[in-house]
């Protein structure tokens, strides 16, 4: 495991005020479904929007948005499916 991957990534559910510690690089979508929270997901490729969240604070790494209009990545939307944790960082979803 590489040094940045030691180094984890909070994410917070604002909704439901639970917040989990994960590694860098997984995930939204598998760290929802370990945190035992329910969210959509059909394709878990980026195309359906199935998925998609919005993110209110931090910077995932973003793989795919095909699944959102330009306006929902405008207002803060992302695909969990396709979106990766960062070492170090806080990510809150609005969840």
């Amino acid at each position: 495991m590489s040094d940045s991957r030691r180094i984890p990534c909070v994410v917070a559910f604002q909704r439901t005020g639970r917040e989990v510690e994960v590694p860098g690089g997984q995930l939204l979508l598998e760290v929802i479904e370990q945190a035992g929270l329910e969210v959509s997901s059909l394709c878990r490729g980026g195309s359906c929007g199935t998925c998609r969240a919005r993110l209110l604070a931090g910077t995932p790494v973003i793989e795919n948005s095909h699944g959102l209009r330009r306006a929902q990545r405008d207002e803060g939307w992302i695909l969990t499916c396709s979106a990766r944790t960062v070492p170090g960082q806080r990510i809150v979803l609005d969840l």
